[in-house]
């Protein structure tokens, strides 16, 4: 049995699964603007991961903003499933 994906690793698959760039444009509005979100989600998601090194300890003061960023984005992606 596979494990149960979280919600970044579900958006992921469901960012993989979108058309390239120029079918995009062709994609509804809602899709295109979840698959905007799901972006910042992934690039949030990344930084935070950037300042797990120590020489991140310059750049701390920047973690909560970003992860404020993460958890906003999200929430948001959460009601487009809704």
């Amino acid at each position: 049995m596979e494990p149960k994906m979280t919600h970044l690793e579900n958006q992921l698959v469901q960012l993989e699964r979108l058309a390239t760039y120029p079918q995009l444009s062709q994609l509804p509005l809602e899709a295109r603007v979840l698959d905007r979100l799901t972006e910042v989600l992934v690039l949030s998601d990344e930084l935070l991961a950037e300042f797990q090194v120590e020489e991140a300890n310059a750049l701390l003061w920047l973690e909560p903003h970003i992860q404020s960023v993460f958890n906003q984005i999200d929430s948001l992606i959460g009601r487009f499933s809704q």
